[in-house]
């Protein structure tokens, strides 16, 4: 799917799927405003770029970018096997 943020294109077929999670996204409803839990994926793209795509159901899909520090530490919390090949060992306490 390809999503259009800022004047730059994020494709989540060329980009590399990092990890998957559980995320909480902010829906605007007619009873007010909701945080479902929704699956979300985090991509990052050939240039470095970091992004999260969820679906509704068949007709919405939701995309936000985030920076390198968000992406670190959803990897630290959701996939830290990817975050050690990324960016190595966490120092032991």
């Amino acid at each position: 799917m390809r999503y259009i943020i800022r004047d730059k294109i994020y494709d989540t077929k060329k980009a590399e799927l990092l990890c998957t999670f559980s995320k909480q996204w902010k829906t605007e409803t007619i009873f007010g405003t909701l945080y479902p839990s929704r699956v979300t994926n985090l991509y990052k793209t050939a240039k470095g770029a970091f992004f999260l795509t969820s679906n509704e159901g068949c007709y919405t899909s939701y995309c936000e970018v985030i920076d390198e520090t968000t992406a670190k530490e959803l990897l630290k919390h959701n996939a830290y096997d990817k975050y050690i090949e990324m960016y190595g060992e966490l120092e032991e306490a």
